[in-house]
């Protein structure tokens, strides 16, 4: 049964990307915490165009903002053994206005929101205060009685039967001022399967499980995540969504059609019947300051490993799904937990790599870009592996381009340019028009990032007898079964090199 099948038509709407490389200006915010630096890290990358690694985020970041099909506004933090070594905004907060995205404008979090649950869970699980396999009554008993009993961990684990959003569901107020008033939209609705039968992702199932922390605390639960959780990890611009005029530095929302036009939301949805699935605001670095917590003995290891741990369905499938986190690769074979979210006017994504003590978050203001995994994997990069440039090819080859997928299998003659300055593979479009995917080296062996509109894709490129073959891995989205190498790779594009 396979309970993850990815939609993959939507990477083939190309639109033309007409981009130079140039490194812009950002206000790098720093903790104040100990700074320790990786074993593995470099201060600089020897380029002209790319100097250090903050430099090769900007870069990334700036290529893709100037894409068509992108947000209006994007910010970046890095964590790396407890400390923020990068933070900053690039594009507009509103464009009307031209105010500018920093380190400190706010986003929505959408459903990285059910990681700020799953922490309160944490520390509940760290008090000895919760049992995850209790039946979810004993701490809500304004949920009704259902066909099969419903814990804590099927919830969190998105395997409990609860629905997502449906015609069914129940909205009779434009504000929910309690769990208890949110319950009403969804507890009238019939189990989907019995538990742990089925995986079924519903944010309404966090909006219960953030009724579990209230119930067993008797604190409200947004009282409860800002003393146990904001406070302590200094996390001051994290809170739920009241609306843009209503926060400080909030951006304002964007929608985008599917010809990468952007308009601002006049009057963004409601939030407050989901504060614990996706109806949070907050900035990246806030987020990973929550990230860090995985790693750096806030929580106890049991705890994490509980945390982390991928559930089961009675059947013995592997999920990849723990508490809230899902469980991910990249392509260099690092395990990363995870989770990303997608709302009206907002994509943003939450990701810790554990072994290299790293957490990354990245937020935009309309819902693109839709591969923020590889993006946020691809951003975290410099940080986990050392510079390690090759001289690279300089020239230009007919390539035929295809990608690997039985289902939507395309198909296109293009070029490629390697000059170092302006990277590029343009392949044909139609009415004679050329669609065009810029190319940045990440200064990592052949490796190269290729800018989509809808992400960043990494790529490597390698040359033999003159003969070239370039292969790009597309995430089948977390949580993922097994690593995405270029062993199995999503795009192949290859052809004879003339060097120049």
């Amino acid at each position: 049964m396979n309970i993850f099948k990815s939609n993959l038509k939507y990477l083939f709407v190309l639109i033309t990307l007409l981009v130079k490389v140039f490194t812009v200006q950002g206000c790098v915010q720093s903790s104040v915490n100990k700074k320790t630096k990786d074993k593995n890290q470099t201060d600089t990358i020897p380029t002209k165009a790319i100097e250090d690694n903050k430099n090769l985020i900007r870069t990334m970041a700036k290529v893709f903002l100037d894409s068509k099909n992108s947000p209006p506004g994007i910010s970046i933090a890095v964590s790396m053994n407890d400390t923020i070594v990068f933070a900053e905004g690039f594009g507009y907060s509103n464009t009307q206005s031209k105010d500018l995205v920093d380190s400190s404008t706010k986003f929505r979090a959408a459903s990285v929101s059910k990681l700020i649950t799953a922490t309160a869970i944490a520390t509940l699980l760290q008090e000895n205060k919760i049992d995850l396999d209790q039946a979810v009554q004993s701490y809500v008993p304004a949920f009704p009685e259902k066909s099969h009993t419903i814990t804590s961990r099927d919830i969190a684990a998105h395997i409990s039967g609860i629905a997502h959003y449906s015609d069914e569901d129940r909205f009779k107020k434009d504000f929910y001022n309690s769990i208890d008033e949110s319950l009403t939209v969804f507890a009238h609705k019939k189990l989907l399967f019995e538990p742990k039968t089925d995986y079924k992702y519903s944010t309404h199932g966090f909006t219960l499980l953030s009724g579990v922390v209230e119930g067993i605390t008797g604190t409200p639960f947004l009282e409860y995540i800002d003393n146990e959780i904001f406070k302590p990890l200094k996390m001051t611009s994290t809170g739920p969504d009241l609306g843009s005029d209503k926060v400080t530095n909030m951006t304002k929302l964007y929608t985008m059609d599917r010809s990468g036009n952007v308009s601002m939301v006049e009057n963004p949805d409601d939030s407050s019947y989901k504060w614990g699935g996706g109806g949070m605001i907050s900035t990246p670095s806030d987020l990973v300051r929550m990230g860090d917590i995985y790693y750096n003995g806030f929580l106890k290891p049991e705890i994490v490993k509980e945390m982390f741990k991928t559930q089961k369905l009675k059947s013995g499938e592997d999920t990849g799904v723990g508490i809230a986190w899902r469980r991910n690769w990249d392509p260099q074979g690092r395990e990363v937990f995870e989770h990303a979210g997608w709302m009206q006017g907002a994509r943003s994504i939450l990701s810790v790599f554990p072994e290299q003590k790293l957490s990354i978050a990245i937020m935009c203001n309309t819902q693109r870009p839709y591969e923020i995994e590889e993006m946020s994997h691809i951003f975290a990069l410099p940080y986990m592996m050392n510079s390690s440039p090759k001289k690279q090819p300089r020239g230009n080859a007919d390539v035929l381009f295809s990608t690997v997928n039985d289902e939507d299998k395309v198909t296109k003659k293009g070029k490629l340019y390697l000059d170092g300055i302006n990277d590029r593979l343009v392949l044909e479009g139609e009415d004679g028009k050329t669609n065009t995917f810029n190319m940045i080296y990440l200064q990592r062996e052949n490796l190269y990032g290729m800018v989509t509109p809808y992400g960043i894709l990494f790529t490597s490129i390698n040359l033999s007898d003159n003969h070239l073959v370039g292969k790009s891995i597309k995430y089948a989205r977390s949580p993922q079964k097994s690593p995405s190498t270029f062993e199995n790779p999503f795009i192949i594009f290859e052809g004879d090199f003339v060097n120049e």
